[in-house]
This record gives structure tokens, C-alpha cells and sequence, in this order.
């Protein structure tokens, strides 16, 4: 069967193609683990269920009013136009950092929940 690349049949890929796609989806995934050690993540122990987070960070829009700029060495920066203030820093990472935090949190009281002895969980009584 002849098959012209304008009219591929449905799951065909060229070998470049997929070349093309793995490498761009390392790139990305590199990208993804470096923010989540950036913002605290241990990926390799307890935090590698939260990588999404860390997707969701890394492509986090800029706040209204912050602007991506970039200095004579070619390092971007981050200007809020109202405040005037900088930073090195995107805006959301401290963001992204606390989500980390509340989400560690909640992992730790759903596990000690989960650990508590049945007989010391009781349903409220209601006095009528």
C-alpha cells in the first residue's frame, strides 16, 4: 500500500516524527524535575506523586501586571509594572512552594488518620 505523508493512515508516524516527539518530551520532562527540585520537591522519594504540581508551576502564567523581561546578560527577570519591584524569581514559585507544603501536610494528617485506632474515631453524639 502507498502511503503519500499528506494522508497518513491513523497511528503512522515517520521514525523522524517520533524521534522528534521523544526528544521534545525528554526535554520537557528534564525541565518538569528541575522545577521540582527547585521549589523543594524530593522526586526520587516522597514527592514523586506530585510532579504534576510541579508541570502545573513551571507553566504557571504570569499574575496581572508582572512582565518578563530580560537583563544586558540575556537572564530573565520578572517586573511588576504597579509596584515596581523585580525578581529573579517568577512570581508563583513561592506559590508553588506552599501548595508543595499544604500538599506534604494534608499527605501527613491523612496518614495518621489513617493509622488512628478505630475505636478512637467516633461519630459525634447529638444531646436532643
Amino acid at each position: 500500500m502507498k502511503c503519500s505523508l499528506r494522508h497518513r493512515p491513523s497511528g503512522f508516524q515517520r521514525e523522524s516524527d517520533r524521534a522528534e516527539q521523544t526528544s521534545r518530551f525528554s526535554a520537557h520532562r528534564k525541565r518538569v524535575h528541575q522545577y521540582a527540585e527547585y521549589i523543594g520537591m524530593n522526586i526520587s522519594g516522597q514527592d514523586k506523586n506530585l510532579l504534576w504540581l510541579a508541570e502545573e508551576g513551571l507553566n504557571a502564567p504570569l499574575p496581572q501586571g508582572w512582565r518578563e523581561l530580560v537583563d544586558l546578560y540575556g537572564v530573565p527577570y520578572y517586573y511588576n509594572v504597579e509596584t515596581k519591584k523585580s525578581s529573579f524569581e517568577h512570581p508563583c514559585d513561592k506559590i508553588y512552594r506552599e501548595k508543595l507544603e499544604f500538599l506534604r501536610n494534608l499527605r501527613a494528617a491523612a496518614s495518621r488518620l489513617n493509622d488512628a485506632p478505630v475505636h478512637s474515631i467516633r461519630q459525634p453524639t447529638h444531646a436532643g
